[in-house]
């Protein structure tokens, strides 16, 4: 009986330490300013191997607002491989008060997750040739409220 009581002990013992560096499933962060605010939110698809991401950008402002998009992608992480012969460098026009959804879908082994955080960047103008904004949201672990 000792022996399968402390065998059970052992059991449970190695299964918490090996869940102990597993990276959160589950990334929720947002930005605001007086021109965008930004929700954005990752959820890991484990059988795919890859996070969904979901992002919500408001124009906040009275003027349309540049979404800059570089190869076709406007969200940017790190670890997102250099695409050097890229040069399809376009912006999409985001009206005054209204919500632009977007998903885009990053294979987990290219995102930097680090102390259990991965930051996304999402690059705006205010004007077409006016200067750029970077936003940079880290995304996190929710918090439990319980």
């Amino acid at each position: 009986m000792k022996i399968s009581l402390i065998s059970l002990y052992i059991m449970i013992l190695l299964g918490c330490s090996v869940n102990k560096g597993v990276e959160s499933s589950s990334y929720q962060g947002d930005y605001a300013d007086a021109y965008v605010k930004i929700e954005a939110e990752a959820t890991l698809k484990r059988e795919e191997n890859e996070y969904e991401v979901h992002v919500n950008i408001e124009n906040r402002s009275e003027h349309d607002v540049q979404l800059v998009y570089e190869c076709g992608e406007l969200i940017r992480y790190e670890g997102r491989p250099e695409q050097i012969d890229c040069t399809n460098i376009y912006s999409e026009g985001l009206e005054s008060e209204k919500v632009k959804e977007l998903t885009s879908l990053i294979p987990s082994e290219r995102l930097n997750i680090s102390n259990n955080m991965m930051l996304i960047k999402i690059i705006y103008e205010l004007g077409v040739g006016k200067g750029r904004t970077v936003v940079g949201i880290p995304l996190n672990p929710p918090t439990n409220t319980k």
